[in-house]
């Protein structure tokens, strides 16, 4: 455990628990640096160094009043919690939540929090580039994909994760215009420089991430829909009934049959509409049940409940889905 942190900054205090840890700052420690910074409490006699972040700054001195702010702004029940430890140790100005531990003796890194460090250990600012990588090395990552940056002080450390962890679940969670898409992008960019794997987006918008990657983007529209959906699609917008649905689905499986296997189709709106009002004349040689009344009915509606970018959509791909993949 040779390797320090960082410069020393303060001790820890009582009521230390596997949750949180309140901390002593010393007095030329500039406090503005702390705020949702990498801390390190280093238990020199076992050879633990618990990394933690730290979430509650209270500026606490002899001579400043009891519940005198330091100027930054927090949630109120972030607020309340360091307050309340306050009036316990009146000597604490910092909580931080542990994160992960480093058995620098049994050469380990594990991210349950199983060991309490003693009351007065020492706590170091995580500055040291060569110590960070050294707990990289324990991680054991063996494929580091960089996806962003820990702010510590004035310095910035890489923020890895492990490629192998890639086909797993991932969920990227924030209030709107945070950076989520921003994250994403550099994650889908790390991926394919750094590993094997393809990347398949769908972007409901086109803007957060087909203007980035231009020269692989398909437009929905291209890519062949499969006439089941299709129909779904057009018994919601032609408002017919449970009798007519099946009709409408005959007449969905005909049109895409005309449209595909005729060359001479120019799939533009136009014809597919067309084509699928003679899909619905069609029904009558199929289904003697079917009446005129009820052809008549479905080519009116699609005439004014379906629009051109509809059937566009619905009809104009050419490229089939096995074909992406």
């Amino acid at each position: 455990m040779k390797l320090r942190p960082g410069p020393v900054i303060g001790y820890t205090l009582d009521a230390i628990s596997l949750r949180e840890i309140p901390i002593r700052l010393l007095s030329n420690v500039d406090i503005r640096l702390l705020v949702e910074s990498i801390i390190v409490v280093r238990d020199e006699e076992y050879g633990i160094d618990t990394l933690c972040a730290v979430r509650d700054v209270v500026n606490r001195d002899w001579y400043v009043k009891w519940n005198q702010p330091h100027g930054f702004q927090f949630n109120e029940e972030s607020f309340k919690r360091a307050m309340q430890l306050l009036r316990f140790y009146p000597f604490t100005n910092v909580v931080a939540v542990p994160l992960m531990q480093i058995f620098w003796k049994e050469k380990k890194v594990k991210t349950r929090i199983s060991f309490v460090p003693r009351v007065r250990s020492h706590v170091y600012l995580l500055e040291s580039h060569e110590y960070y990588e050294e707990i990289i090395k324990l991680l054991d990552i063996k494929h580091p994909i960089s996806v962003s940056y820990l702010v510590c002080g004035n310095n910035m450390f890489d923020y890895y994760i492990d490629a192998s962890k890639i086909p797993y679940h991932v969920a990227i969670v924030g209030s709107t215009g945070c950076g989520k898409s921003c994250l994403g992008r550099l994650l889908i960019k790390e991926i394919l420089t750094k590993t094997n794997y393809a990347v398949i987006i769908f972007d409901s918008t086109g803007r957060d991430y087909a203007p980035y990657f231009s020269t692989t983007v398909i437009s929905a529209k291209d890519i062949k829909k499969d006439p089941i959906h299709v129909a779904d699609f057009l018994i919601k917008k032609l408002e017919v009934s449970n009798y007519v649905a099946p009709y409408v689905e005959i007449a969905t499986k005909i049109a895409f049959s005309n449209l595909y296997n005729d060359n001479s189709v120019n799939v533009s709106p136009q014809e597919i509409r067309k084509v699928l009002s003679r899909s619905f004349s069609a029904l009558k040689q199929r289904i003697r049940s079917i009446k005129d009344e009820t052809v008549i009915s479905l080519q009116e509606r699609l005439e004014v409940l379906v629009n051109d970018s509809d059937l566009e959509m619905l009809f104009g791909g050419k490229i089939h889905p096995h074909e992406i993949v």
